[in-house]
């Protein structure tokens, strides 16, 4: 039998050993990706037949940020940097019932306007759905 207080002494150890794994790993630009992370997410509405309101989180966590590798300007603002993070029930409503597609739910989980989406190089396209995907509920073939 396995004695309990080596068993905890070794899970100790591994936690130690991965805290001190997951400090050296992390990558160096992750303090400016929290910087530049927007502190509140502001859900703005697309066109749709029902007006829907603004809404403003307290907090919402970044679940996955990428930077991109052709940043670009759009209507003037510069694109670096994508955030997603989960979306609301609405929105998931809304691409559960066709009134949106999956790119502007990945939008409206990134508070970007679907055209910063459609103007990804493929190669940051195909890596900001994959990673809006990983934090999206998964809808099946919706």
């Amino acid at each position: 039998m396995i004695d309990l207080a080596e068993r905890e002494g070794h899970f100790e150890r591994l936690r130690v050993a991965a805290d001190a794994d997951a400090d050296a790993l992390a990558p160096p630009h992750l303090e400016r990706l929290q910087e530049a992370a927007p502190s509140e997410r502001e859900v703005t509405p697309n066109v749709t037949s029902v007006d829907r309101p603004v809404i403003v989180y307290d907090e919402c966590p970044i679940y996955s940020a990428y930077r991109l590798r052709y940043a670009f300007h759009i209507n003037g603002q510069r694109i670096e940097h994508l955030f997603f993070a989960e979306p609301s029930f609405a929105d998931v409503e809304d691409r559960v019932h066709g009134r949106i597609t999956e790119q502007e739910l990945h939008a409206r989980m990134a508070s970007v306007d679907v055209e910063v989406l459609r103007a990804l190089k493929w190669c940051d396209s195909r890596i900001a759905t994959l990673l809006a995907r990983a934090v999206a509920p998964d809808l099946g073939d919706v």
